[in-house]
């Protein structure tokens, strides 16, 4: 639960520091990449926070590649 309070409080940094004054300058080319790269991470985060397990991409990759080169 304290990782996810440390979270939040950053993400509002970040909000105040990056993303208001690029919604005052109207850069929306900035905007549409900066948004949902954030709210990636921040969801990534919470989730992380509350305990959710993400697969292992190591492990899918070497199945692959083994399937691939018979190894």
């Amino acid at each position: 639960m304290d990782s996810i309070v440390v979270v939040l409080v950053l993400y509002g940094i970040f909000i105040l520091i990056d993303l208001i004054p690029l919604m005052k300058k109207k850069k929306k080319k900035a905007l549409y990449l900066s948004i949902p790269i954030y709210l990636l991470t921040l969801i990534v985060n919470l989730m992380s926070g509350l305990g959710f397990k993400f697969p292992c991409f190591n492990v899918m990759i070497q199945h692959t590649i083994d399937s691939i080169f018979h190894l």
